[in-house]
């Protein structure tokens, strides 16, 4: 997932204007590979940010590196791409604000257990 993620996050500004192409973008032209690569994706989101909730395996680093650049221009572009077909944008962004209230939970139960916050 890692490999194809770098690809596709290395080639954000191309995928979303793709050549001879009329200015469509890789969700309008290939949906269904867009759709596959967003449910593909979901397990992955924590991995992304190098802060796992789960047991996934095999992603590496973080898709942003050391995460110095706050606005993680390589997870940007992902999204961006795969928020180029709103059906895939659904799948990989309703997983993302699941991901989010999972850490949420997590801060809150760390506070209630009286630990440092992670």
């Amino acid at each position: 997932m890692k490999a194809f993620d770098s690809y596709v996050s290395g080639h954000g500004p191309q995928l979303l204007d793709i050549p001879g192409t009329d200015n469509q973008s890789l969700g309008q032209v290939n949906p269904e590979f867009v759709k596959a690569l967003a449910q593909a994706n979901s397990p992955y989101i924590d991995d992304m940010l190098g802060n796992p909730l789960d047991d996934t395996k095999g992603f590496g680093e973080p898709l942003d590196g050391d995460l110095t650049d706050k606005q993680m221009p390589r997870m940007r572009d992902l999204f961006a791409v795969i928020d180029s077909n709103k059906e895939a944008a659904e799948i990989l962004n309703s997983h993302a604000y699941v991901t989010g209230l999972q850490y949420q939970g997590n801060f809150e139960q760390s506070i209630i257990n009286g630990e440092m916050p992670n």
